[in-house]
This record gives C-alpha cells, sequence and structure tokens, in this order.
C-alpha cells in the first residue's frame, strides 16, 4: 500500500487488482462486477458508502483493459478523516459480492445498464466508427464488440461471484490514496 500527502483538500483513494485483457472470457462478468458496485447513483458504492453511511464524496469501480493486461479497480474521492473507514467501505462491498451473489434481479439491471451505455457511444457515426476501429485493434475482428455485447447479456450471478472472488484477492491488490497534508495514518511503532 502506498500513501502519500499533497496540498489538496480531499483525499483519493484508489484500489485495484492486475486481471486479464478484454478478450479473456472473464472480462464480461468483470465489466459487469464493476458496473454492479460503482456505475451510477443506483449501485452500490453509492447507495451504501454515499448516501446511507456518507463515508465517500464519491465512488466508482472500473475496468481497464488494454491489450496484454488489464485492471479492475474501485475509486473513491473521500474526506480525510474517513479515510480508513472508507477504505474498509470499499473492500466490504466487493467482499459481500465474493461471500453471496448478486439478486438476479438487480444483476439484470446492471447488465441492461452495461449495455445501453455501450450501445449509447454508438449513436454517431463517429461512435460507430470507434467502436469498428477497437474490435479491429483489439483482435482484428470486427464483430468483437457486438459478441462481448453479447457475452455481458449471459453473464449470471454465479459469474459475478466467480470472477471476484478469483481475481481480487489481497495479495493481488495494490491501494494508493493522496490524502491532504498531515492526514496520512501515522506507521505503528513496534516494541
Amino acid at each position: 500500500d502506498l500513501v502519500e500527502e499533497a496540498p489538496i483538500q480531499l483525499g483519493h483513494l484508489h484500489m485495484s487488482w492486475h486481471v486479464p485483457d478484454v478478450r479473456h472470457p472473464d472480462m464480461p462478468a468483470l465489466d459487469v462486477l464493476a458496473t454492479l458496485l460503482g456505475s451510477g447513483r443506483s449501485s452500490r458504492l453509492y447507495q451504501n458508502l454515499r448516501e446511507k453511511l456518507a463515508l465517500v464524496n464519491s465512488a466508482d469501480a472500473w475496468t481497464y483493459t488494454p491489450l496484454g493486461s488489464g485492471m479492475f479497480g474501485m475509486s473513491a474521492v473521500v474526506n480525510a478523516d474517513k479515510f480508513g473507514e472508507a477504505s474498509t467501505g470499499l473492500q466490504r462491498e466487493l467482499d459481500e459480492l465474493k461471500e453471496s451473489t448478486a439478486p438476479a434481479e438487480e444483476l439484470g439491471k446492471v447488465v441492461k445498464q452495461f449495455i445501453s451505455g455501450t450501445l449509447g457511444t454508438r449513436k454517431t457515426m463517429e461512435g460507430q466508427a470507434q467502436t469498428l476501429g477497437d474490435s479491429w485493434i483489439t483482435s482484428h475482428d470486427l464483430d468483437f464488440a457486438d459478441r462481448y455485447l453479447a457475452s455481458v447479456k449471459r453473464v449470471t450471478p454465479d459469474d459475478v461471484q466467480r470472477v471476484a472472488a478469483k481475481y481480487t484477492t489481497d495479495d493481488n491488490r495494490t491501494l494508493y490514496a493522496l490524502l491532504p497534508d498531515g492526514a496520512a495514518p501515522k506507521p505503528k511503532r513496534s516494541g
């Protein structure tokens, strides 16, 4: 874990885990996991950590999957005094999805949200060209994007639980935080 300080007002917290690149069959489920946890106001991070517990000012979950390797992560903007509770809270939301499957109804909404967000970028000629270009660069397959969305539609609650447990292990996690000056937790003295 790396926690640094800077002359800023709010803390920025990022947790990330290594995952495969976009061509791997687990990626659709990881994208659904990220959407479920942290995409929009209906997401678990927003509802639980921001609305219910007021631990974060904002939070999201994301995947970044260029060719060769990828990252799955969660990020939050926090008041410095809530850094510890917020990082615990982010991990707790993820752990809950590792321990029990998401309700099918919730997952259905999340899959629709992901697909409509992806299709929304294709409404313009520029968006369509970008999609074709991305598909070709990613896989030398112009139909890759459509097949990927078809895979997303097939993601089940069990798939989401499986990829969460497989990839988001403690030994695969990196935590980085940038906190206001003087706000970093002090190292515990031994002895």
